[in-house]
């Protein structure tokens, strides 16, 4: 999860977005500045899609992606 503008403004990051990191070996240049807070253990057919969204000149989708449901297991 990235930090607030108010923390790290030069880093542009809203306090509203997170991270689903999907490829092999993990994403090491986001290590020491973001915050790992889960798993995806199912539904890696769901990232899939997400991953799969048109995006823009910035990597920003075109269309927004909500999440609807989250299942927090302890």
């Amino acid at each position: 999860m990235p930090s607030s503008e108010i923390e790290n403004p030069y880093k542009l990051a809203s306090p509203y977005q997170f991270f689903i990191v999907n490829r092999k070996g993990g994403a090491p240049f986001l290590d020491g500045d973001y915050t790992v807070f889960g798993e995806v253990i199912s539904g890696m057919d769901v990232v899939d899609k997400i991953n799969a969204v048109e995006t823009d000149e910035g990597e920003w989708p075109v269309k927004s992606v909500y999440i609807k449901t989250v299942e927090i297991i302890k």
